[in-house]
């Protein structure tokens, strides 16, 4: 017998992963740390390995979103197809193209939280696997440890991939 499916079941996954992105831009990211993250993510994106990698998976393709966060996560390049080298190369560009905002504190529980509630779930392509990369200078310097721990468990919890890319400064953060 075969199943029947009523109401609106899962669809099937069109894009490998759905990547997010979320670049430190508090008040200790100066122009260099900024440009530091962001040439980093274009050069990343558009190096031949990578560009293998995001399209030899049984899909073909991701989708990625970038989000600057310091005490408001703000998206600053909205979700975007990489299927191919051209859409890895224009996607480059565009983060290329992401001006510096502003911010103040380094708020990560907060991001967290908001990737979680209202970046992730607005991705398209209903991806196999969700990552967000983290980059960053410092700790979370709005809320207390116990708050960070919360929010990234309640992202794990949802079967998400976090990756940390710190910007490591001799003197700062240390413990």
């Amino acid at each position: 017998a075969m199943a029947v499916q009523s109401g609106g079941g899962a669809a099937a996954p069109e894009a490998d992963t759905a990547l997010v992105l979320a670049v430190d831009v508090s008040e200790s990211v100066d122009g260099e740390r900024y440009r530091l993250q962001m040439e980093g993510i274009a050069r990343a994106l558009e190096d031949p390995g990578v560009i293998d990698a995001i399209t030899s998976g049984p899909r073909g393709g991701i989708v990625l979103s970038l989000v600057a966060w310091s005490d408001s996560t703000e998206i600053a390049m909205p979700w975007a197809w990489i299927r191919n080298g051209d859409d890895a190369r224009r996607v480059a560009g565009l983060v290329r193209a992401v001006p510096q905002k502003g911010g103040e504190y380094t708020c990560l529980a907060r991001m967290l939280s908001r990737v979680r509630d209202h970046v992730v779930p607005h991705a398209p392509g209903n991806a196999s696997r969700v990552v967000v990369d983290v980059s960053g200078d410092g700790i979370d310097n709005c809320e207390v440890r116990r708050a960070t721990d919360a929010a990234r468990d309640a992202l794990v919890a949802q079967d998400v991939t976090i990756n940390g890319l710190p910007i490591i400064v001799e003197g700062e953060n240390d413990i």
